[in-house]
């Protein structure tokens, strides 16, 4: 399972999506089991109609083999006529994936919210309760239940 957090808010993308993060927008990539992760990159303005936000996909066995045999070749040179059609079919197939009901998880904007969301995700095994975690950063009890919200 893979975990991405931009500013925007953090998705969990389990084996069988894919994350879409359009160019220029920051993030962070965390996996929490073993696995292997496959990144492909696009050039500006090859993919055209694609979200402009992040989202994730659903993956179909055929856009999964494209995936894992486009990573194993490397880059596409466009100038090699079957780079170019793969290239192509990948970039169909990534148009008509159906994008996941999976929303992201938005970080708090309570600064003392966001300080015990961030210390969760650093340590999730953490198991203080909520008192434990208003008395950590300044505020009472209530006043975490309400930035949660």
């Amino acid at each position: 399972v893979l975990k991405v957090a931009t500013p925007q808010g953090t998705w969990v993308v389990p084996p069988h999506r894919a994350a879409w993060i359009p160019a220029g927008i920051r993030h962070h990539e965390e996996f929490r089991s073993r696995g292997t992760l496959r990144n492909l990159y696009f050039a500006r303005g090859t993919c055209g109609g694609m979200p402009a936000d992040c989202v994730t996909l659903d993956v179909s066995p055929l856009l999964r083999e494209l995936i894992v045999h486009s990573a194993e070749l490397g880059a596409l040179d466009v100038r090699d006529a079957e780079r170019l059609n793969l290239a192509k079919v990948l970039l169909h197939q990534l148009h008509r994936s159906p994008r996941s009901a999976v929303q992201p998880l938005p970080m708090p904007r309570d600064n003392r919210a966001l300080a015990v969301a961030l210390r969760l995700m650093a340590d999730p095994s953490d198991d203080a309760d909520l008192g434990a975690w208003a008395g950590r950063v300044g505020a009472s009890k209530r006043t975490l239940q309400r930035a949660f919200m």
